[in-house]
């Protein structure tokens, strides 16, 4: 008998009784539920999770292994989009949607994205048919994903140039009323319990004062703090990135899976801040040191962290020196489409049309489930280099997937 699938729902929850948690459970019920059931998932939401192990520890690994995630962007909760990058790092089929009268956030622009109107009987409906056309290509596809390494286009934005809200945390700081410094103290006392309520409610302030009794209690090379760290440092403040700069001087201490974490945290940290090359030097000596020390990092960990170290270089202008680290990454894991689209976009910052236009199909070599962004590149850095067969080709594959998208790349 077929294993059932898993489809887990990455949504602000908020406190029971509040406006954002029943717009939750209406999203959870009215679209999320009616658009999957036929395929047969098992649907899971953070606050749903059975059990009494780490929650922490479940929520990452439903992001990461669903079979299919579906992502509602609306209110721009930091969590949200923490939890949604870290999908995308793990190149698994993700379904993005936001409530009709928001904006889809600059970073996640170039993916699709579904609007829907919970209060209109016919939208939702239309709403679940769309979420269903998007499962069907899924199915269809066989739940492959699109790659294990983020991009340096929309992909990596979207993973790392998250709006940073310094004004509003200083306000919220200053402006916590007695009951909610009570509440914040009563937390306290238990501090991951407090971690995975500030992610429940997506309160940013709260968990940048919550880091530190969090190292001291769980130890700072614990997934607990690399994960709050990482939210934080995303955001662009640094209470998030010492945090992560600490743990990544003890590597020894850390697994594998934090060691990466804990590094694409801080790269994340220096885009977010557009301080690519500030950054440069540190992250290369922490890769460097990671790559030379520890023999337990799989083939696809050392290319991931070449490929996180490209990030930074592209970023900062350092276009050989990114063109080296993802050679290495590309040797390591010559099938991975996103290190090719990242080198082809490296091979045209250094006026080398052919071997990015060479490069941009290896990046869309899988026609069955071809990525947005790289689609769009791929068009791009063709039609420059007058391959129009190919170019053409391309573009017509963009157009059945995403035909908005299309319409902007061939203006």
């Amino acid at each position: 008998m077929e294993a059932e699938r898993t489809c887990f729902v990455i949504a602000p929850i908020g406190e029971l009784d509040s406006d954002t948690r029943q717009a939750a459970d209406d999203f959870f019920d009215l679209i999320v539920q009616p658009a999957v059931e036929k395929y047969g998932f098992s649907v899971v939401r953070a606050d749903k999770i059975a059990g009494t192990g780490s929650i922490t520890e479940d929520v990452l690994r439903l992001v990461q292994e669903s079979d299919l995630c579906i992502v509602d962007l609306t209110g721009q909760n930091p969590n949200v989009f923490y939890e949604c990058g870290r999908r995308h790092e793990a190149g698994r089929p993700c379904i993005q949607l936001i409530e009709g009268t928001e904006q889809i956030p600059f970073n996640l622009a170039g993916i699709r994205t579904i609007k829907y109107q919970l209060g209109d009987p016919r939208a939702i409906r239309r709403t679940v048919t769309e979420v269903q056309a998007f499962i069907s290509e899924i199915t269809k596809a066989g739940f492959s994903g699109a790659s294990s390494g983020a991009s340096m286009s929309s992909i990596a934005e979207a993973l790392t140039r998250i709006e940073r809200r310094l004004a509003n945390i200083e306000t919220a700081r200053r402006s916590m009323t007695p009951s909610r410094l009570t509440a914040v103290k009563s937390l306290f006392q238990n501090p991951l319990k407090a971690m995975q309520e500030a992610m429940i409610q997506g309160d940013l302030s709260m968990l940048v004062d919550l880091l530190p009794r969090l190292e001291s209690t769980t130890g700072v090379e614990s997934e607990a703090v690399i994960q709050t760290a990482t939210i934080v440092a995303l955001n662009g403040l640094p209470d998030g990135a010492d945090v992560l700069r600490r743990a990544l001087a003890g590597t020894a201490k850390l697994s594998p899976r934090m060691c990466t974490a804990a590094v694409s945290g801080l790269v994340q940290y220096y885009v977010a801040r557009s301080e690519e090359r500030e950054g440069c030097e540190l992250v290369k000596s922490i890769v460097e040191k990671n790559l030379a020390d520890r023999s337990d990092l799989e083939k696809t960990d050392r290319a991931f962290l070449h490929n996180q170290l490209s990030i930074l270089q592209h970023g900062a202008g350092e276009y050989a020196d990114g063109l080296a680290s993802l050679e290495k990454a590309l040797k390591l894991s010559p099938d991975d489409r996103a290190y090719w689209h990242n080198i082809s976009i490296i091979y045209e910052r250094l006026a080398l049309p052919e071997k990015a236009c060479d490069a941009a199909l290896r990046s869309i070599a899988d026609l069955k489930s071809p990525d947005v962004d790289h689609l769009a590149h791929a068009y791009e850095v063709l039609n420059k280099a007058n391959r129009t067969t190919e170019a053409s080709e391309a573009l017509k594959i963009l157009e059945e997937i995403d035909p908005a998208r299309a319409a902007i790349v061939s203006k």
